[in-house]
């Protein structure tokens, strides 16, 4: 009978555990989103600003980029609601609207990444301070923040199994 029950309790927490991350999804996020903000603050302090704002489109609709667009841009966010998913990285409000202000808009950071020619297209210009600078910056958090997500998890997974 004794081991019955302790057979029973086994497979309750067995079953319980199953589920970690289904259940306690908010709390899970939260945890995903406190490890990513390793990496956005060690991007937004490697990014330097422009000297000036450049216009990239000097019509009646101008398109301004602002002095420190780029670093403004830096944030998390959650791709879907389906899954606890964090992301990290300059937010843009295209293809999918984010709501982020104009000025934070990080529509360009694909270019300030990877140079404004490319090298699939023969060549890339690499003559500004932040060319690479999130790679670089993921590259030097990335053991960092797999460590306190190993921490975040054991303790959320601690909580989530009392």
């Amino acid at each position: 009978m004794i081991y019955w029950q302790l057979e029973q309790n086994v497979f309750k927490k067995l079953e319980r555990a199953a589920q970690f991350g289904a259940i306690n999804e908010k709390d899970v996020r939260r945890r995903y989103r406190k490890v990513a903000q390793i990496f956005v603050r060690k991007a937004k302090g490697m990014i330097k600003p422009y000297k000036r704002d450049i216009v990239v489109r000097p019509s009646k609709d101008a398109l301004l980029v602002y002095r420190g667009q780029l670093r403004d841009s830096m944030g998390t966010w959650s791709p879907d609601n389906k899954f606890p998913t964090v992301l990290a990285g300059p937010r843009a409000n295209h293809p999918m609207k984010r709501k982020v202000p104009a000025t934070a808009d990080g529509w360009f950071a694909h270019i300030v990444e990877e140079g404004d020619f490319p090298e699939q297209f023969g060549g890339k210009s690499a003559s500004h301070p932040n060319y690479k600078v999130i790679r670089r910056a993921m590259e030097a958090t990335q053991a960092q923040m797999r460590v306190k997500l190993q921490q975040e998890l054991k303790q959320e997974f601690e909580k989530y199994m009392r």
